[in-house]
């Protein structure tokens, strides 16, 4: 699922407790865009911009995965904040 994918991409980027990377996917997965955006944006003043750019790069590979297993190898892409 989406929310598994971001529990991994957290824990292989950076080490976060799986309760807490588990919190985080869930605000991510069911928050409205604006409120997202506010929840990436702290992400990435705590983490920096070395360790969030491999936190993107990780999403946009779990949602190429994520795509390519349902529809066939038509990729997709995920933006950076």
């Amino acid at each position: 699922s989406g929310k598994r994918s971001v529990e991994l991409a957290l824990n292989k980027s950076f080490g976060m407790r799986a309760d807490t990377s588990a919190e985080l996917a869930k605000l991510l997965m069911t928050a409205d865009p604006a409120r997202r955006t506010q929840i990436l944006d702290a992400v990435k003043s705590r983490m920096g911009s070395s360790r969030f750019q491999r936190f993107s790069a990780i999403m946009q590979d779990y949602q190429r995965q994520s795509v390519t297993g349902t529809i066939g190898g038509v990729g997709a892409s995920v933006s950076e904040h």
